[in-house]
């Protein structure tokens, strides 16, 4: 089973820290945390360390769902909203004369 939990600014890391342990306690293979802010995934499982993928990697349902896979840009993606820049470009400066 997987579980995704997404932070808000509200969320506290100690009360994230316990639903995601109470999560794997209970059964849940997978658990993902999704951080609209850093725009990245952890990934947590009770018998490894916790891993971040970044925005521009892929997610999968590891050996629990084998045939799931998303990218995590796609958890930021707003349909109709213009593509943000994962960069912003340098700041030109004007010459003195």
């Amino acid at each position: 089973m997987l579980a995704v939990e997404v932070l808000s600014p509200n969320d506290r890391i100690g009360k994230i820290t316990q639903r995601i342990n109470e999560f794997l306690r209970s059964g849940i293979c997978l658990v993902w945390l999704v951080d609209p802010e850093d725009r990245n995934v952890t990934v947590y499982r009770a018998d490894r360390p916790s891993r971040v993928v970044e925005e521009d990697g892929e997610l999968t349902g590891e050996e629990f769902l084998p045939d799931l896979r998303i990218r995590v840009a796609e958890f930021f993606f707003t349909p109709g909203a213009e593509q943000m820049p994962l960069a912003k470009p340098p700041r030109q400066r004007r010459k003195k004369q």
